[in-house]
């Protein structure tokens, strides 16, 4: 087994999990968002490769759909492929906001934050959120909503 991988801040090693993803690298292993014992840093271990961020975030990535007002988007039959990977997507969000609302509100950097879905949500609980994305339809709906 290789070495955890140490945080991207103060390169400690030791971290506590706070959150499962669900989520599996090629290798097999589930992506988790752990805190850094020394420093508290968020991130994910273990580090996806570029081509496993490609294949895991192209433009047909939920969050990178084009944003609509929400009066004129059509939802997806639930027994659908689309309808249970929105109830997914949902689901999953909902998660990482109860896990965030443990700690409190405070300052919040995604990387990769898609769309600012998630970022938006943690603004109305009281966080200073900030986003960024590789992806420039995605960054473009996070910076429609408000900058993120």
């Amino acid at each position: 087994m290789s070495e955890p991988r140490p945080c991207p801040l103060c390169q400690a090693t030791r971290a506590e999990p706070f959150l499962d993803t669900r989520r599996y690298s090629t290798g097999g292993a589930e992506y988790q968002v752990v805190a850094c014992s020394d420093c508290r840093l968020l991130y994910t271990r273990p580090a996806p490769g570029a081509d496993e961020l490609r294949s895991l975030y192209d433009e047909s990535y939920m969050p990178y759909r084009a944003a609509r007002p929400s009066s004129n988007i059509e939802k997806p039959p639930l027994l659908s492929v689309a309808g249970l990977t929105e109830m997914f997507h949902r689901t999953t969000q909902c998660e990482r906001r109860l896990a965030f609302r443990k700690i409190g509100p405070g300052r919040i950097l995604d990387v990769g934050c898609g769309s600012g879905d998630f970022l938006a949500s943690l603004t109305g609980l009281g966080w200073e959120a900030y986003g960024t994305d590789l992806s420039e339809a995605g960054a473009g709906m996070g910076r429609a909503r408000g900058g993120l």
